[in-house]
């Protein structure tokens, strides 16, 4: 349901901007302005630090295929606010940290034996791929 509402909200907001710009086959960004910016559009009612997350995983794979990215917006239609994000160097070692871990979850021989029910994994889009 998360997923469709968020396209709806994608439908009717910034007409004018090339949406839905497709990375290496698994990173869609919402769009790139001329900056270059990245941009994300939220349907959330509320600010989280998981989407500036978000949009500075995206500034950071942009980097490491060349492109000069160090800034973002997050939008947020529904309460009329927007949150510019810029990436630094703070930035670039924690999402390195944050990828490594993933990798030694992935590679494992066996899952986690226990789920991390955090409290925002019920509201997550991908609720269903790490749940089901």
């Amino acid at each position: 349901m998360d997923v469709e509402i968020g396209k709806a909200i994608d439908a009717y907001t910034f007409n004018r901007e090339k949406k839905s710009v497709l990375i290496d086959d698994h990173i869609m960004l919402d769009f790139i302005d001329d900056g270059p910016y990245v941009h994300e559009v939220k349907k959330s009612k509320s600010m989280e630090m998981a989407h500036e997350m978000q949009v500075k995983y995206y500034i950071y794979v942009l980097k490491e295929k060349g492109l000069e990215v160090n800034r973002g917006v997050l939008h947020y239609p529904e309460l009329k606010k927007k949150i510019d994000i810029e990436f630094d160097e703070t930035d670039k070692d924690e999402i390195e940290s944050i990828v490594k871990n993933i990798e030694v979850v992935l590679n494992a021989e066996a899952p986690p034996h226990e789920k991390p029910e955090k409290r925002f994994c019920k509201k997550c889009a991908f609720y269903d791929l790490c749940y089901a």
